[in-house]
């Protein structure tokens, strides 16, 4: 399992040539708000597919073994990063982009 630490004074670095720090948070949440939803897609489909195999098979047997599988992919998904890391790993490596809409004059 990988380790992300994220520098805080990294990223006020990063954020301080372009200008505020506040729209780079929010892109970060927005993209981490978007992988949280692909990884929860992702985990349901899996466990959908178990499920949808094993109705079929009535037996004690059966049953216990969907049960390590779920457990074993429940595992797999677990050792994923938190969606906040890897949206602040993307920006931090430059493959999150934004851009600030212009406001209008008045």
């Amino acid at each position: 399992m990988s380790t992300y630490i994220v520098n805080p004074v990294e990223v006020r670095m990063r954020e301080t040539e372009r200008g505020t720090l506040y729209p780079a948070i929010v892109a970060m949440g927005m993209r981490a708000n978007e992988l949280a939803i692909y990884i929860r897609q992702k985990l349901e489909e899996r466990i959908a597919d178990l499920i949808g195999d094993s109705e079929s098979d009535g037996d004690l047997y059966a049953s216990r073994r969907l049960q390590e599988e779920q457990l074993r992919i429940a595992l797999e998904f677990e050792r994923i990063p938190k969606p906040t890391f890897l949206a602040m790993k993307e920006r931090l490596e430059e493959q999150l982009t934004y851009q600030i809409p212009e406001t209008p004059e008045r």
